[in-house]
C-alpha cells in the first residue's frame, strides 16, 4: 500500500539566470543584434546564441565568422565551438595556419570542442606552431577529438620548452589512456619544474598502470610538497597495497597538509595496516575527520572488519576526546554499514562513563541492536534533562533501523506522562506513533489539550498509530484557530478515520456552517484512498465521497475545485464526470482536472491526458508530466514520437514520463534508444531522466556519446551527476558498462565538493523503490507565498526531475515516489550541460 508523505517545500535560491522559456523568440532577437553597429552587443549576442539548442542558430553564428570586427570574429569562433558547429571545421581549419596567434588558439580550441576528426592532421601541424598558447590549445583539442592518430605526437611534446604545453600534454595523455604513455611518463618523472612533476604524479595515479608505482614512492620525498601531495592522491587511486607503509609513515609528519593527504589516502588502500593507522589518527584532532571519513569509505567498499577495530579501540581508549571521536566516527558510518558488532563496546563505555554519554548513546543507538534498546530505555530515568533527551534520540534512531518495537512503548508512556518539558514530550509523542502502541492513545488524547508543540506531536502521532478510535477525538481540531493544527488534525484523520467518520466529514464538507474546507478534503482524500486501498470503504461512503468532491470541484473557487480534484482518489467511477468537466472547462481551469484523470488507470482517462498533453498550455504540461503514472504502452509509443519536436519546457516534462515508464517496466530494453535521443538535449533536467530510464534499463552508455561515466565528471550540474549515479551503478549491475570505471568514477563523485543530494546518490547509486505516495506544496525561497500555479521543477530521490505546473494551491502530487528527500528548483534556473 502506498504511504503518503505530505511536503511543505521551499524552492532552491535560483543562483543563474537562464532565460530559457522563449528560445525560439530569443533566438529571433538575438539574430537581429548581430546586426548591431556596436562590437559589444554583436559579442554579447555570440555568447547568448551559443547557448541555445537546435539548428536555429547554426548559420547565424556560420556568418558571424565574417564580421567585420576581429574581436568579433575571435568570439564567432568560441560561439561555433560551443554550439558545436561542424559546419565551421573548414574554415577553422584554415585559420590554424592565420598570422594572427590569438585566432590560431581559439581556432584549435574550438575545433577540440567540436571534436570532428577531420580536423586531427591539421592541429598535428599546429604543435610545432611558434607560439606556447596556440601548442597547449592544439594538445588540448587533440585529447578532446582522440584517436591513434594523434599519441605520437602528443608524447612528443612531453619534451616542450614550455611547462604548461609539457603539463597540457601529461592531461591528454591521460585522457586518450592509451598504454603507450606511461614509459616516457614515468621518463618525466624527474622534470625539472615541479609543477610538471605534479601533473606526471597525477597522471600516473589516474592511469592505474603498476608500472607507476616505483616512481610514485620516490616522488613522497621530492623537495616539492605539491609533488608529494599529488604523488600521495596517485597512490591512493592506484589502490596498491605496498603503498600503505609508505604512505602510514607520512602520516605523523610534522607538515599537516602531508598527513591529512596521507590519511586521505590510506583509505582507499585494503590493507590491515591502512585501517589500523586510520583508527589510530582518530585520536589527533586535527586528522580525525579526515580518518573518519577514509574509514566510512573502507566500509562502504565492503572492509567488514572497520567496526570490529573501532569497537576494539573504544574498549582501550580511556580519554574522553578518543572515545567521543571514535562514537563520532560510528555515527558517521551508520548510514552505510551496521554498527552492531560496536554495540558491547558502546555499552560498555556508556555504563563506565567513558566519554560523552549523548554522543556514546547516540552511536548506541544507531547500531541497532537488540542489546542496545535498555541500556537506552533506562536512560529515559535519567534525572538530567540533557542525557533524557539523548537516549529519546538515540531510542528514535534505533527504531528507525529496527522497526516499532512493543518493549519501549510502557517506558516511553511513563516518560511521557512523567516529564515536564514540552520539548521531550513532543519528541516523545512522536515516538509512541512510530511504535504504533493503542494503549498510548489516553495520554496521547490528554495532550490535545496542551502546549502547542506536544498538541502537533500527539496529533501526529494518534494519525501514525492509525486506529479507528483514534480518530474520533481529532475532529473537533478541525475547527481549530491555528491552520497547523485544523491540516496536521485532517493529515491524521485521513490515516486513521473509518468508512463512517469519513462519511461524515463528506457531509461536513458540503454543509453551510463555517468549516476549513481545505482542511476536511485532505483528511476525506486522504481517509478515502487509505481505505479504497485496503478495500475497507463501503459503497455507500464511496458514493457519497465522489458525489462531495465532484460538487466541490464544479465551485467557482479555484482554489475550493483544487482541492476537491486533489482530494480525488483513483477511482475509475469518477472517469465520465472527469471528463465531461475536462471538455466543460475553461482553459485555466483544465489543469487540475488533468491531474485528477492521470491518477486513474483506465483507458478513458488515459486518453484524455494524451489529449491534453497536445496542447501547449500549463493543462498540457501537467499532462505531459503525468503521463508516465499509468499511461500504457500506445500512451508510450505516441509520447516517444512526439517528444523529438517538443519546445522546452514541455520536452522536459515528457522526459520525466518516459523515465517514469522505464520505471514502471512499461519502456523496455527494445525502447532503449528513446532514452538515448533525449540524452542529445543539453537542458540538465532532460538528462537527467534519460539517465534515470537508462538506469531503470539496466542500459550502457549510449551508441551516439552519452555515458554515465563522464556525466559523474565536474562540469555537468549536481542534477545529473546524481541521475549518473544511478545509471553507472545499474549498467555495471547488469554489466553493460565496465564495473571498475563505474565503481572509480562513483568514488571520485563521492569525494567532490558537490550538493549533498549528488553526493549521497554517488555513495549509495542503487535506484531506492518509487512505492510512495507525495503531497507537495510549494513555497517561496524566503517561506513567504505559496507559489501557485507556477512552472517548477521537483527532484524525487531517485534523480529524476517532474517538471510540471502547481495547482491553485501550489501543490504537486504524484503516485509512485520514492523515499527521501524531495527538492523544488525553478527549471530555469540551470545552465545548458557541455
Amino acid at each position: 500500500m502506498l504511504g503518503r508523505r505530505c511536503f511543505a517545500l521551499l524552492l532552491a535560491l535560483a543562483t543563474l539566470l537562464h532565460l530559457g522559456f522563449e528560445w525560439e523568440g530569443r533566438a529571433a532577437r538575438l539574430r537581429r543584434a548581430l546586426g548591431s553597429p556596436e562590437a559589444a552587443e554583436r559579442i554579447e549576442a555570440l555568447r547568448a546564441l551559443a547557448r541555445l539548442p537546435g539548428d536555429e542558430v547554426r548559420d547565424a553564428l556560420l556568418g558571424a565568422l565574417d564580421d567585420r570586427e576581429r574581436e568579433v570574429r575571435v568570439e564567432a569562433v568560441r560561439a561555433v565551438g560551443d554550439a558545436r558547429v561542424v559546419a565551421a571545421v573548414p574554415r577553422l581549419t584554415e585559420w590554424l595556419a592565420d598570422p594572427d596567434a590569438d585566432l590560431r588558439a581559439v581556432s584549435a580550441e574550438a575545433l577540440g570542442a567540436i571534436g570532428d576528426a577531420s580536423a586531427v592532421t591539421a592541429l598535428v601541424r599546429a604543435l610545432g606552431d611558434a607560439r606556447a598558447d596556440v601548442r597547449r590549445a592544439a594538445v588540448d583539442a587533440l585529447a578532446a577529438i582522440g584517436g591513434d592518430e594523434a599519441i605520437v605526437p602528443l608524447v612528443a611534446r612531453l619534451d616542450d620548452g614550455d611547462p604548461d604545453v609539457r603539463i597540457a600534454a601529461v592531461h591528454a595523455l591521460v585522457a586518450l589512456r592509451d598504454g603507450r604513455a606511461i614509459v616516457p611518463l614515468v621518463a618525466r618523472a624527474r622534470d625539472d619544474a615541479p609543477e610538471v612533476r605534479a601533473a606526471v604524479a597525477s597522471a600516473l595515479g589516474d592511469l592505474g598502470d603498476p608500472r607507476g608505482i616505483a616512481p610514485l614512492v620516490q616522488a613522497l620525498d621530492d623537495t616539492s610538497a605539491d609533488v608529494q601531495l599529488a604523488a600521495i592522491a596517485a597512490l591512493a587511486r592506484i589502490g596498491d597495497e605496498d603503498a600503505a607503509h609508505a604512505l602510514a609513515l607520512r602520516v605523523s609528519v610534522p607538515d599537516e597538509r602531508i598527513a591529512r593527504a596521507s590519511t586521505a589516502a590510506l583509505g582507499r588502500l585494503p590493507s590491515a595496516r591502512a585501517r589500523t593507522t586510520l583508527v589510530e589518527a582518530l585520536a589527533r584532532p586535527a586528522l580525525a575527520p579526515i580518518a573518519a571519513e577514509a574509514l566510512r569509505q573502507r566500509a562502504a567498499r565492503g572492509d567488514d572488519q572497520v567496526v570490529p577495530a573501532l569497537a576494539e579501540a573504544l574498549d582501550a581508549a580511556e580519554a574522553r576526546s578518543s572515545v567521543d571521536a571514535l562514537a563520532r566516527t560510528m555515527l558517521e558510518l551508520a548510514p552505510d554499514v551496521s554498527l552492531a558488532p560496536a554495540a558491547p563496546a558502546l555499552t560498555r563505555a556508556l555504563e563506565d562513563g567513558r566519554g560523552d554519554a549523548a554522543r556514546v548513546l547516540a552511536a548506541l543507538g544507531a547500531t541497532g541492536s537488540d542489546d542496545a534498546l535498555l541500556p537506552i530505555l533506562e536512560r529515559l530515568r535519567a534525572p538530567a534533562a540533557e542525557l533524557r533527551s539523548a537516549a529519546i534520540d538515540a531510542l528514535a534512531r534505533w527504531t528507525t533501523l529496527r522497526g516499532p518495537d512493543g518493549r519501549a512503548a510502557d517506558p516511553l508512556l511513563e516518560a511521557f506522562d512523567r516529564t515536564a518539558p514540552a520539548a521531550e514530550r513532543a519528541s516523545i509523542a512522536r515516538l509512541l506513533g512510530a511504535i504504533g502502541a493503542p494503549r498510548a492513545l489516553p495520554s496521547l488524547h490528554r495532550a490535545l489539550e496542551g502546549d502547542d508543540a506536544v498538541r502537533l506531536a500527539a496529533v501526529e502521532a494518534i494519525g501514525a498509530i492509525g486506529a479507528p478510535e483514534g480518530a474520533s477525538s481529532l475532529i473537533p481540531l478541525l475547527d481549530a484557530p491555528d491552520a497547523r493544527v485544523r491540516h496536521a488534525a485532517a493529515r491524521a484523520i485521513g490515516a486513521s478515520a473509518s468508512d463512517d467518520v469519513i462519511g461524515t466529514l463528506a457531509t461536513r464538507a458540503v454543509a453551510t456552517t463555517p468549516v476549513d474546507r481545505q482542511a476536511l478534503l485532505v483528511a476525506i482524500g486522504a481517509g478515502a484512498r487509505r481505505l479504497r486501498a485496503n478495500d475497507a470503504l463501503g459503497a455507500a461512503s464511496s458514493e457519497h465521497v465522489r458525489a462531495t468532491l465532484l460538487e466541490l470541484a464544479r465551485s467557482p473557487d479555484p482554489e475550493l475545485a483544487s482541492a476537491a480534484l486533489a482530494a480525488m482518489p483513483a477511482d475509475a467511477a469518477l472517469e465520465p464526470a472527469l471528463i465531461a468537466m475536462l471538455e466543460a472547462a475553461a482553459p485555466g481551469r483544465r489543469a487540475p482536472i488533468v491531474a485528477a484523470l492521470a491518477s486513474i488507470d483506465a483507458p478513458g482517462a488515459r486518453r484524455a491526458v494524451i489529449e491534453a498533453a497536445r496542447r501547449d498550455d500549463a493543462a498540457g504540461l501537467v499532462a505531459l508530466s503525468r503521463l508516465g503514472e499509468h499511461g500504457d504502452a500506445a500512451s508510450l509509443a505516441w509520447l516517444a514520437g512526439e517528444t523529438p519536436s517538443m519546445a522546452w519546457p514541455r520536452s522536459a516534462a515528457a522526459s520525466f514520463a518516459i523515465a517514469r515508464f522505464a520505471r514502471r517496466g512499461v519502456l523496455t530494453r527494445e525502447h532503449e534508444a528513446v532514452p538515448c535521443s533525449l540524452a542529445r538535449s543539453r537542458d540538465p533536467w532532460i538528462r537527467a531522466n534519460a539517465a534515470i530510464a537508462r538506469a531503470a534499463l539496466g542500459a550502457g552508455a549510449c551508441a551516439d556519446g552519452a555515458d554515465p561515466i563522464a556525466w559523474l565528471a565536474p562540469g555537468h550540474a549536481a542534477v545529473v551527476r546524481a541521475a549518473a549515479a544511478r545509471w553507472a551503478h545499474a549498467a555495471a549491475e547488469r554489466g553493460t558498462i565496465d564495473a571498475d570505471r563505474a565503481r572509480e568514477a562513483l568514488a571520485r563523485c563521492a569525494r567532490d565538493p558537490i550538493p549533498s543530494t549528488a553526493r549521497d546518490a554517488c555513495r549509495a547509486p542503487a535506484l531506492p523503490a518509487p512505492d510512495d505516495r507525495a503531497d507537495v506544496i510549494a513555497w517561496s525561497a524566503d517561506g513567504r507565498d505559496v507559489l501557485r500555479r507556477a512552472t517548477l521543477a521537483l527532484r524525487l530521490p531517485d534523480g529524476s526531475v517532474m517538471v510540471t505546473r502547481t495547482d491553485d494551491l501550489g501543490r504537486i502530487q504524484l503516485d509512485g515516489v520514492p523515499r527521501g528527500a524531495l527538492a523544488l528548483d525553478r527549471p530555469a534556473s540551470l545552465p545548458l550541460e557541455p
